[in-house]
């Protein structure tokens, strides 16, 4: 072989890999170390770089810790439900499951030619149904779940069911909105069926819940907010509503508390944390209740965090979704039809506020611009220490999925709240002097705003006008879908009352369906299926899963992935107990590492795990960029209006495949091909050519602006690859994507193959011995990389690597043990090349990653002799060298005795010392 093969050398160490079983993993083999990569959803763009910086990260951290003697889990799988796979079956009307498996195939083709060491013997996909069986089995157990306050903790309903028959539900805590009848032991064992269990379903940690939902009218399904960008589907660019729906949700709301705390017990990047912290928005308050004047008992509950400034209330508002907004509307019928012209306007006025808010785009284009809007309703709630009636409002800026999706609002005192009271012409009290001390307060005039806080939440307690109360920003996720390729879930109905399937009957698999789509009453696909029943006849739930319902608990699967009784046997959870190490992108940290904290802690309280943090320590990649382009598609039509004319239209952007776009100009026939939704589409130009948009931001699939890895390979090779993806910066900064690096990569893979083969391609003789100087040079190099390694700065590792190459390079013969060190500190950063240096040049027959990590010897590494820099007034003059255990003092006299030859004594002021670097000779002036 006279050069460096690239593509034999891979595809030969590959086949040896998989013969051998180099990464297969055995449980319970010595110290374990379980090193997570996120896995992708396989589409059919197939990787990119952004993805394999990640996975060659985690693959080099892997391989240097089975070679430090761990016994390592590198495992990969396929998070392959989703709506890319639906919406191409809608739009061909092949089974999602064929282009799933499809893009899975081609996803392993890919990662097994990037040299990834993954243990396929552990894989799956989150479409599997030997995999799902157990995604469903974790749903039943919330739906027969609920939260024990007082144990802090979830428990089997049965426990609760217990408890009422014993004493009732008056004691016992609820988390949702809605409150559930109150009863007796008595009159709880008195009540059908149909009605035990109403109330049990305010308890269960999974639940049916009308719930306001991203609803896409052209796709036919609920969009989760990810999926939502300017109030248009990030599929397809279709507009978006909010609308009211039954959804499953799960009951998350008791774990947030627990959740905030276990971040301080784990080793994450301080943004993720505080971003977790920030979307869970933990407030303490209280919640008020005002009764108004619907009807009598009719009452809406505000939670606020400063009820000190009760009296400064002029009006209410509730959020456009709040369940009092319906009986608004009624009411207003009512007293149209008495004839109040009144009412008919203000009736006028809300209906058509309503249906704007429905319009994600408008809101969203508000909250940007800030602007405040709302409405009256004609309706009034009574002060509940006052008896005064105060004016209730709707308006936009009120969330529904915060507190109680109502306020009282203090104009004088909020911003939000004037410039309502101003549009709306409603009073404004200011109840704070100028030495910030409550006034025209009542009973808490002269005190301060602590002091205030404490009297008036105590005085609203005792009166049973109001209690105590801890509001979240986040609310219980939606985990339903309307879609096919989702986890059916295993939920029968009876009586319109839903039951959990008899566990023995998992997994519920997906039935054939004549089309991908709703129905055309607007049911779920699933109500297109044949006798969609349970056993006993009764109708199955029609929703699916969410895409993070199989993500939330994957990485537990992969501890035991055979085990047909349970998700993984108790011994292997034991062994493997948490994820050492996580990586992936930040994008995550407010969606599925959420969900997954989720899950393991209710695992953990119902005695399934041993611990309750899946992942001790993260790290985020940093993204690769790439260059994005843009079309602007009008509002309402399938014409597409150019960049420099955009200000004529109501547009909004879309992300476009950049293969489709050369110098800005779209190819215009190339586009109406891309996608069939856009045969028919039409374009607005500029001098006869189509501009479209640019932007640098993340290289993703979802942005069509991904660099198709396999034609690095190509040219390159995977080893090259991976080191100059490190190479590129630290993996947990953004980078753009530049390909000029690989050349030097390429350059430095040349010179390191010189020092085992001469031009003719033979073998180079080894010495039996390394020089002192090698040994110096390899022990230097020995330190530094175990140390970057441990601290996951892998591009530094790769600028050792090449001084090293460059200092050996400069020895008449590498020695024996020096060339064997060398070929490991490489091995995790090119594991084709290292493991074919090692079986070729020392004819080893088992891989190098059997082999233990080179071992730092702090007595070969010592120097003999250390140069430093003289200069004279922060000028360099020259260059000397003392032996190494040479003090200060002595470095600085010899250094002075060389300047001394050229100036006199008297004319030096001061000596500046830099330990291992320069003497700065600093003379007066």
């Amino acid at each position: 072989m006279k050069s460096y093969n690239f593509s034999s050398i891979e595809e030969s160490i590959q086949n040896f890999w998989e013969r051998s079983g180099t990464h297969k993993t055995k449980n319970f083999n010595g110290p374990k170390y379980y090193l997570l990569s996120m896995f992708p959803y396989p589409s059919g763009k197939g990787l990119h770089t952004g993805h394999l910086l990640g996975y060659y990260a985690g693959d080099s951290q892997a391989l240097f810790k089975k070679m430090q003697g761990y016994n390592v889990l590198n495992p990969m799988g396929f998070d392959a439900f989703g709506l890319p796979a639906e919406q191409y079956a809608v739009e061909t009307g092949a089974h999602p499951e064929e282009t799933t498996q499809k893009n899975t195939a081609n996803y392993r083709r890919l990662m097994e030619r990037a040299g990834l060491g993954f243990d396929w013997s552990r894989s799956f996909a989150t479409t599997d149904p030997a995999y799902y069986r157990w995604t469903q089995w974790i749903f039943l157990q919330f739906f027969k779940s609920w939260y024990n306050e007082k144990k802090n903790c979830a428990e089997p309903i049965e426990r609760l069911i217990e408890t009422i028959e014993k004493s009732g539900n008056h004691h016992i805590k609820h988390w949702g909105k809605e409150k559930p009848r109150k009863v007796t032991a008595e009159e709880w064992k008195a009540l059908e069926k149909k009605e035990q269990e109403e109330i049990l379903s305010h308890y269960r940690l999974a639940y049916l819940s009308d719930r306001v939902v991203n609803w896409c009218p052209n796709l036919g399904t609920v969009l989760a907010n990810e999926e939502v960008k300017n109030g248009f589907s990030e599929r397809g660019g279709h507009p978006v509503l909010q609308k009211k729906m039954a959804q499953w949700a799960l009951r998350i709301t008791p774990y947030i508390d627990r959740l905030i705390e276990g971040l301080d017990r784990i080793d994450w990047p301080n943004p993720v944390k505080q971003m977790q912290k920030n979307w869970f928005g933990r407030s303490e308050g209280a919640e008020i209740c005002f009764q108004t004047s619907l009807k009598e008992k009719s009452e809406i509950r505000v939670f606020t965090t400063r009820a000190e400034t009760l009296f400064g209330a002029t009006f209410l508002v509730l959020s456009p979704e709040h369940p009092m907004v319906e009986s608004i509307i009624e009411w207003q019928k009512k007293a149209i039809k008495k004839g109040d012209e009144k009412i008919k306007k203000k009736h006028h006025h809300l209906l058509t506020y309503l249906a704007a808010c429905k319009k994600i785009d408008e809101r969203k284009q508000k909250e940007e611009k800030k602007e405040i809007s709302g409405v009256e309703s004609g309706l009034s709630a009574k002060h509940p220490i006052t008896g005064k009636w105060l004016p209730i409002c709707v308006a936009d800026y009120v969330l529904s999925t915060y507190g109680s999706g109502s306020i009282m609002a203090v104009p004088a005192h909020d911003e939000r709240d004037e410039r309502l009271a101003k549009h709306l012409g409603l009073p404004i009290i200011s109840i704070l002097n100028e030495n910030n001390q409550l006034q025209s307060s009542h009973f808490l005039d002269g005190l301060s705003i602590k002091e205030a806080r404490k009297k008036i939440n105590s005085y609203l307690e005792k009166e049973k006008l109001g209690e105590p109360t801890i509001a979240y920003t986040m609310h219980d996720p939606n985990f339903s879908r309307q879609r096919y390729w989702g986890e059916p879930f295993p939920i029968f109905y009876k009586e319109g009352i839903p039951y959990g399937l008899d566990e023995k009957e998992l997994p519920l698999t997906l039935p054939l369906i004549d089309a991908y789509k709703p129905t055309q009453e607007g049911k779920p696909p699933l109500a297109r299926a044949k006798n969609w029943k349970s056993k006993e006849g009764h109708p199955l739930e029609c929703n699916t899963m969410p895409g993070w319902a199989g993500s939330s608990w994957y990485f537990l699967r992969y501890m035991d992935p055979n085990n047909h009784q349970h998700f993984a046997s108790k011994e292997a959870l034991a062994y493997w107990n948490q994820v050492d190490c996580y990586i992936g992108g930040a994008e995550h940290s407010t969606g599925h590492l959420i969900y997954a904290r989720f899950f393991t802690k209710f695992l953990y309280d119902l005695g399934h795990l041993s611990f309750d943090e899946p992942f001790k320590k993260l790290i985020n990649q940093g993204m690769i960029q790439g260059r994005s382009a843009f079309v602007y598609r009008i509002e309402g039509e399938d014409r597409f209006v150019s960049h420099g004319l955009r200000k004529h239209y109501k547009s909004h952007p879309m992300h476009v495949d950049i293969a489709l776009v050369k110098n800005k100009k779209l190819d215009l026939e190339a586009f109406k091909k891309w996608r069939p939704h856009l045969k028919n589409a039409t374009f607005v130009l500029e001098d006869g050519h189509y501009i479209c948009g640019e932007e640098i931001e993340k290289m993703s699939k979802s942005k069509y602006n991904t660099v198709d890895p396999e034609k690095v390979f190509l040219e390159h090779g995977s080893d090259a690859f991976r080191m100059h993806l490190f190479f590129l910066g630290p993996i947990t900064q953004s980078k753009p994507w530049s390909q000029k690096g690989l050349e030097g990569i390429d350059r430095f893979i040349k010179k390191l193959w010189q020092l085992f083969y001469n031009q003719e391609g033979g073998k180079k003789t080894l010495s039996p011995t390394s020089s002192a100087e090698e040994e110096k040079m390899l022990q230097k190099t020995i330190h530094a990389i175990t140390s970057y390694l441990e601290k996951d700065t892998l591009n530094t590792c790769i600028s050792q690597l090449m001084m090293l190459v460059n200092g050996l390079s400069k020895e008449k013969n590498l020695g024996i043990e020096s060339a064997q060190n060398l070929i490991k500190l490489l091995a995790p950063f090119a594991p084709h090349l290292s493991e074919h240096l090692w079986q070729d040049i020392f004819e080893k027959k088992s891989s190098i990653f059997k082999e233990k990590w080179p071992r730092y010897d702090a007595s070969k590494a010592i120097e003999e002799s250390r140069s430093y820099v003289l200069s004279v007034n922060g000028k360099k003059k020259d260059l000397f060298s003392v032996p190494s255990e040479w003090n200060e003092e002595k470095i600085k006299a010899f250094a002075c005795n060389h300047v001394l030859k050229k100036v006199d004594k008297n004319e030096i002021d001061r000596i500046i010392w830099v330990k291992n670097r320069m003497v700065n000779i600093v003379l007066k002036k």
